[in-house]
């Protein structure tokens, strides 16, 4: 009997060993890289990385990256180890056009090379391939090992130990320029994981650096965004950029929910990684139109939430009990769950009409009724975010809004603010036609002899021209709609 029993428990963690196995195989399965597996670094003479440099086909300071930084010190113990030919660690490139190299991991050493053996070519030369080009034309600084060695520059050394140098070679991992951005991302975590620790809004500037990284740059410097996310700084002159750019990406985050939290997959790193691609996808016609219709949204957005909520420094914060005294108060800091929930909301609120002017009216009324949602728990902001969680408090706080606000004088059976609200149905609707399910071009969202924003509920039933109420479809599935053409099955769209 206890052999029986024995055995039965051997079996069962047999069993279970071997569906852990598959949990853990499957799970690296999704995670590894198919663009990456295999590859082998390539070997680079050092001269052949100075032609690339003199070229614009290397570059050594991407404006996502830091400035040169090492000390001289420590950049002539570098090149000591290269002349006296033992190991330098490789370098990661990535290669983000055709035949032209960023320097991922390894810039501070290929730099102090490269400076140290193109010393006496022209400064100002130098300057235009590197920004703010280090003078490093002699070793300096070196211990007692090696302090023989100090003054020594490249003109100082024999014909053949400076061909040595130019042969010396390089290790280089390259990442191609076809990879996958989200491979690209995670390449960077990879490198990044051993040295600086740079958090993901750092790491995107770098896989994902281009107009809309700009943008985010830009729109941190937002006088109403500074007075929502640090209040008192704001005030008193004081507010700086976070170098570890978590104000763009608490803007990036405002973007990514708005235009697409139906769409929203976890973890919330990959969601907006995903609305950085989405951008990338665009037709490049349609890129600058985006950003545009981004910046103005934004901008009125906060705009709007300052004039309401700035008096008591209120915005995407929370009402809660104090700590010190038995009253309640509005918390320190901004709750980014609340804030992506906000954000849509009012962008939304602008699409359907509502002024400035309609919420500054209306700030008391609309303050006092977000504390009452939290004296009765009724704004729970805990837990991770979930698609049903984020729908279920933008209805809350939606609600809540209009329901101190005057309602928007125009009745029109024109949508306000229809180029946004085109991209935004566009995105809700997962990139498909409302009638047909058919896919939308992207390319021609704008064009009215294509795409057409309809009302879900008909106006002449009674439905309201608001963004809420609002479906993109193809021209010729609404007209066939109109013509008594059913669900339009036949998606007559008129591609031709």
């Amino acid at each position: 009997m206890q052999l029986t029993a024995e055995s039965e428990k051997k079996r069962k963690q047999k069993g279970e060993s071997q569906v852990e196995r598959r949990q853990y195989n499957s799970v690296l399965g999704e995670l590894e890289s198919s663009k990456l597996y295999g590859q082998t670094p390539k070997m680079f003479e050092l001269d052949q990385l100075a032609n690339m440099l003199r070229k614009g086909r290397l570059n050594l300071f991407p404006k996502y990256q830091r400035d040169y930084v090492w000390k001289p010190e420590r950049a002539s113990r570098l090149v000591v180890t290269v002349l006296c030919n033992r190991i330098v660690p490789g370098v990661v490139l990535h290669e983000k056009e055709k035949g032209v190299y960023d320097v991922v991991d390894g810039k501070q050493r290929l730099t102090s090379l490269l400076c140290f053996y193109m010393a006496s070519e022209d400064r100002s030369f130098l300057a235009t391939l590197m920004r703010q080009p280090p003078v490093f034309e002699r070793l300096s600084k070196l211990d007692e090992n090696y302090e023989d060695l100090n003054g020594l520059s490249y003109s100082h050394l024999s014909r053949e130990r400076q061909f040595a140098l130019q042969s010396f070679t390089v290790s280089c991992t390259i990442i191609p320029h076809d990879t996958p951005r989200q491979e690209v991302f995670a390449a960077y975590e990879d490198i990044n994981s051993g040295g600086e620790d740079l958090k993901a809004q750092q790491l995107r500037r770098a896989a994902y650096f281009g107009a809309y990284i700009e943008l985010l740059d830009k729109l941190a410097t937002n006088l109403d965004f500074q007075y929502v996310r640090d209040p008192r700084a704001a005030r008193a002159g004081t507010y700086t950029l976070d170098p570890k750019e978590s104000d763009r990406e608490m803007i990036l985050r405002a973007f990514a929910f708005n235009r697409g939290w139906q769409g929203y997959i976890r973890p919330v790193k990959t969601f907006l990684n995903l609305e950085l691609e989405s951008f990338e996808e665009l037709d490049e016609a349609r890129k600058p139109v985006t950003l545009r219709e981004l910046e103005e949204e934004f901008c009125w957005v906060l705009k709007t939430a300052r004039q309401v909520w700035g008096p008591e420094d209120a915005f995407a914060r929370k009402w809660e009990p104090s700590r010190s005294c038995d009253e309640w108060v509005w918390s320190n800091s901004v709750s980014l769950q609340l804030w992506d929930v906000m954000y849509s909301v009012l962008a939304e609120l602008r699409l359907e009409n509502f002024s400035t002017l309609s919420f500054t009216q209306s700030a008391g009324g609309i303050v006092n009724a977000f504390k009452r949602l939290f004296e009765r728990d009724l704004l729970d902001m805990g837990g991770q975010v979930t698609v049903a969680k984020f729908a279920a408090r933008r209805d809350l706080v939606k609600a809540t809004l209009k329901s101190q606000l005057p309602q928007p004088l125009s009745s029109s059976r024109s949508f306000a603010n229809p180029e946004a609200l085109r991209l935004r149905c566009f995105s809700a609707q997962l990139g498909a036609c409302a009638i047909c399910g058919q896919p939308l071009d992207p390319s021609r969202l704008h064009d009215g002899t294509y795409a057409h924003l309809d009302h879900r509920v008909a106006w002449a039933r009674g439905g309201r021209t608001t963004a809420e109420n609002a479906q993109l479809v193809h021209a010729g599935c609404n007209l066939s709609k109109g013509a008594g053409g059913g669900s339009g099955s036949a998606c007559p769209r008129g591609e031709g």
